[in-house]
């Protein structure tokens, strides 16, 4: 699958428009949640996360992965949690901070810790992604490096 491009300007100034109701900070918190919890349930887990994204989703890789690109739809999203699977086993994932930014996104810095499946390196990281959700299913996930690229994509200052 072609890499998508990267949006001419910055995701967070982008209209997200078609919102049929606009959920509470709470809701979106625990769809967040939820999504987390069943990516670490593993491969049994991964139907039922098909339920908490919406269908046009739209996810990019952690700016620190090789060839980091944008994944789209069902089948993007398969390839992006596939390409986790294929280098790290068993992941312990946790969302440890929210932060809402002004257009109802939410910023969360998600604390994970996996082993490498060759060699068993064990790594322990924390990152910042955005997750923005549309009539209660993610739309969309951008991760960046820092919390500092996080908040001021966000439209937040530290």
């Amino acid at each position: 699958m072609p890499a998508l491009p990267k949006p001419s300007k910055p995701w967070a100034c982008r209209s997200r428009g078609d919102t049929a109701r606009a959920l509470s900070r709470e809701e979106n918190i625990k769809v967040v949640q939820r999504s987390l919890a069943l990516f670490t349930g593993g491969k049994d887990a991964a139907a039922q996360v098909f339920e908490l994204f919406d269908s046009e989703v739209e996810l990019h890789d952690h700016p620190g992965v090789p060839d980091a690109e944008w994944h789209k739809g069902y089948e993007g999203l398969v390839t992006w949690a596939g390409k986790f699977w294929e280098v790290f086993g068993d992941p312990d994932v946790h969302p440890a901070e929210f932060l809402e930014a002004p257009d109802g996104s939410l910023v969360v810095r998600i604390d994970w810790a996996a082993e490498g499946k060759q060699g068993g390196v064990r790594f322990d990281a924390s990152h910042y992604s955005i997750w923005t959700l549309r009539n209660g299913k993610v739309l969309r996930i951008d991760q960046l490096e820092t919390r500092a690229e996080a908040l001021d994509a966000a439209g937040l200052s530290d």
